[in-house]
């Protein structure tokens, strides 16, 4: 084995696992410099009505075996810009602190995380960061399923998923998108996600009569997520139930999810070393993201139209 993986590849990694940890499809347990630790904090608000959660952990050895050093007994919250939302950890689940109650975000607030925790020094650390929840379309109105093409050929054992749906006339407008095949997310880890910021599309009804026009019917309609049918988890069948998780999310959350997945690549420990973006302060002091986004979501069954 190579004990010489560069100090950036292990921030890449243990971001990567902190990511991932409600669903990881496989355990990665990463230091970054012998003997040192770093701070992961990751969670979000969104307008699902739910228990949202916010994690926190520490690196722990490169070579270790088991989870990860969760931070248990830290004061965790989120201020509207009105009123104080407080989390409460996990009993069954060490390091992940939930909202007390089932809450839904509401678009155009700003909302501010706050995390105390005792450090293993015995000194008291403060982390705070904010997102304002953006808008999002109203309604997905339909959904199909289709063979997905590049430049009018047939791409074997891919579909495309192409949603009707009222974009928002916003350039800086950036959709993140979640795949879930009768109930079971298929987009379960970062790196799984599909982003678009659809450019010059936005302002305009999405795979409508506008697009169908610039597309010229070619590659049409569009595409905003592709299965993979010869994966286990995406080989959809006739009448499976398909939902589409359309979230709303800011330009530094996208550039966040890409510099983690553009460095891992397929074999994390081949990524290109670069810099993680956070909006955690300290800068500096502690990896991971606080985002906040605004969501909707539609399902439907598969049935093949060719």
């Amino acid at each position: 084995m190579n004990h010489n993986l560069g100090f950036m590849q292990k921030i890449i990694l243990y971001l990567i696992l902190i990511l991932g940890l409600f669903s990881c499809k496989e355990e990665v347990v990463i230091d970054l410099e012998s003997g040192v630790q770093m701070i992961g904090i990751y969670g979000s608000i969104t307008t699902e009505k739910k228990k949202h959660a916010i994690i926190l952990s520490r690196s722990t050895e490169f070579y270790a075996s088991g989870a990860p050093e969760m931070i248990s007994n830290a004061t965790v919250s989120v201020f509207d810009g009105t009123n104080t939302i407080e989390f409460a950890e996990n009993p069954q689940q060490p390091g992940v602190y939930e909202t007390i109650e089932e809450i839904a975000g509401e678009v155009g607030l700003t909302y501010q995380l706050s995390v105390d925790l005792l450090d293993k020094d015995g000194s008291m650390k403060h982390f705070s960061a904010e997102s304002t929840m953006r808008p999002i379309p109203g309604q997905i109105d339909s959904a199909k399923i289709l063979p997905y093409t590049f430049n009018g050929r047939i791409i074997d054992n891919h579909l495309k998923i192409c949603p009707y749906f009222p974009t928002v006339d916003d350039k800086e407008m950036t959709y993140l998108i979640k795949i879930a095949i009768n109930d079971v997310l298929i987009t379960d880890t970062l790196t799984e996600y599909s982003i678009g910021r659809l450019a010059e599309l936005n302002g305009i009804y999405f795979n409508g009569p506008e697009m169908e026009s610039i597309f010229d019917e070619k590659d049409f309609p569009v595409g905003i997520y592709f299965l993979e049918t010869n994966k286990p988890d995406e080989n959809i069948k006739p009448l499976d139930k398909i939902t589409i998780y359309l979230y709303s999310i800011d330009s530094d959350y996208r550039r966040f999810i890409r510099d983690v997945s553009n460095s891992s690549g397929s074999n994390p420990f081949m990524g290109t070393p670069t810099n993680v973006r956070s909006n955690i302060k300290p800068a500096g002091k502690a990896l991971g993201y606080f985002y906040a986004a605004s969501m909707i979501e539609y399902s439907f069954l598969y049935m093949p139209e060719w």
